[in-house]
């Protein structure tokens, strides 16, 4: 957690390093972030850090189409962001929702793609090579299937969560966990199920990279406004806590 006093506490899950401003970690008031760099007059989502907070990922929209850049912390300042070009040529699709796994050498994200008239939402996945990123590829039938599949983030084993729009007598859009193999593929998904898949819909997905908690929005449930955080917690048997709003 942060600080009041904005001290150097590190957030849960990150090693220490160089703090995200390049001088100190914020307080509790909320500041904008590299003004004039990472946010400009267009529109500017989805930030995630790299482990030791020396290199970030955003999603920003070119002419309504959104894109990943990424810049590096240098000397203190942020570099002037870099648009990673992961389709190949011809494919007009957009790219969102970002993770990067605790190794830094993998960059998920959920592609959006022109499927004859409508558009498909697959998870993706990016790797860092000779100082760069791949051309992306889609994962396999292991974890995006012909219905909408969004919100990867990557746990410290290299296991993969997300959500899903795939038919369930859980409910809608439920939270799946696709077990990393040895071999670097995945085991076919499969959710997470109560408390956290009720009939009460979910996105914008975060767990711990040690699994031991999770957040997750909602608009389905009782909150503050008309979308709320919500953390559950892993109990003994291996299970999850109620999920509880995070409060005002």
């Amino acid at each position: 957690a942060f600080s009041d006093a904005g001290a150097q506490e590190q957030p849960h899950g990150l090693v220490a390093g160089t703090a995200p401003f390049g001088t100190s970690w914020p307080g509790s008031t909320p500041e904008i972030f590299a003004p004039g760099v990472v946010n400009t007059d267009g529109v500017e989502i989805n930030l995630v850090f790299n482990r030791d907070n020396t290199e970030l990922f955003f999603a920003r929209t070119v002419n309504k189409v959104f894109f990943i850049y990424t810049s590096r912390l240098v000397n203190g300042t942020w570099t002037v962001p870099e648009r990673l070009e992961l389709y190949a040529e011809g494919v007009s699709g957009q790219a969102v929702d970002m993770a990067l796994s605790p190794d830094g050498q993998s960059l998920y994200f959920l592609g959006l793609t022109p499927e004859g008239e409508t558009t498909q939402s697959d998870i993706w996945v990016s790797e860092r090579r000779d100082g760069g990123w791949s051309l992306a590829r889609r994962l396999g039938p292991s974890v995006n299937t012909g219905h909408g599949e969004f919100y990867p983030t990557v746990v410290a084993d290299g296991s993969l969560y997300f959500v899903s729009d795939r038919p369930s007598e859980l409910g809608p859009r439920n939270l799946h966990r696709a077990a990393r193999r040895a071999d670097g593929g995945f085991e076919p998904a499969v959710p997470v199920g109560p408390p956290i898949d009720t009939e009460h819909r979910k996105g914008d997905t975060f767990v711990a990279p040690d699994e031991s908690y999770l957040i997750f929005s909602s608009r389905d449930r009782e909150g503050h406004g008309s979308g709320d955080l919500f953390v559950a917690f892993r109990t003994p048997d291996g299970g999850w806590t109620e999920p509880k709003n995070m409060g005002p």
